[in-house]
């Protein structure tokens, strides 16, 4: 992810629906286990940190954000979870996508872009980071687990003849989650500012909350 360019657009361009597409919140959507629900800042009502497309409603792109108020929480692709028969041959494929942190920040009318950090970089704005509680390389654990829970409930189908097909080459008999992230490139500081990061110190903040200088962000934009 160092040096993935779409990661870092996406991330900064969030707002833009052309970049980054709207979701409207579907609750079959939503992976929900103890450790993907977040309390964020600035959002009153929590947010799930890992979602499937369970319905049709999920953006079919990289990325995509939905909306709370007047706040963006921004999501991308992690991987799939293929439905396989008896000869190991999807059937079905869900898409599954988690929770990113924003980069860039508009103060004052002006909007400031973070190009230069790199995907793996640390936004130098508190207001972008996630929870501490919140361990991004356990997402893909969950994704699998949901994929387990998914497969234990067709054997309970099975078990009590619910099974929808006879035809058993046409008949979901597992799931599995393949990843598109290495779970070792997911580091804390993707996901998280520490605040001993000498990278804060990039940031001048006047008396008034205006930015005077900011040396890691490239370039300054202003809105009209």
């Amino acid at each position: 992810m160092a040096n993935d360019i779409l990661d870092v657009i996406a991330r900064n361009l969030y707002k833009n629906d052309d970049v980054v597409p709207m979701y409207f919140e579907d609750k079959r959507d939503i992976i929900k286990y103890e450790g993907t629900v977040l309390k964020v800042d600035g959002i009153k009502k929590k947010v799930n940190a890992l979602l499937v497309s369970n319905s049709r409603s999920i953006p079919k792109s990289r990325y995509f954000k939905i909306k709370r108020g007047d706040q963006y929480v921004v999501y991308r692709y992690a991987g799939a979870i293929e439905g396989l028969n008896k000869e190991n041959k999807a059937l079905e494929t869900k898409r599954v996508y988690m929770i990113v942190p924003k980069f860039g920040l508009q103060i004052k009318g002006t909007q400031l872009y973070e190009f230069m950090q790199g995907s793996e970089g640390v936004s130098i704005f508190d207001e972008n980071k996630l929870p501490s509680t919140f361990k991004a390389d356990k997402l893909l654990d969950y994704a699998e687990q949901y994929a387990n829970d998914l497969t234990e409930s067709l054997s309970k189908d099975k078990k009590n003849g619910k099974s929808k097909s006879k035809d058993e080459s046409k008949q979901v008999v597992m799931y599995r989650f393949s990843s598109t992230i290495n779970p070792m490139k997911i580091n804390g500081s993707y996901y998280e500012v520490n605040p001993n990061d000498n990278k804060l110190n990039n940031k001048v903040t006047n008396e008034d909350g205006s930015v005077e200088f900011v040396s890691a962000i490239n370039p300054i934009n202003k809105i009209e």
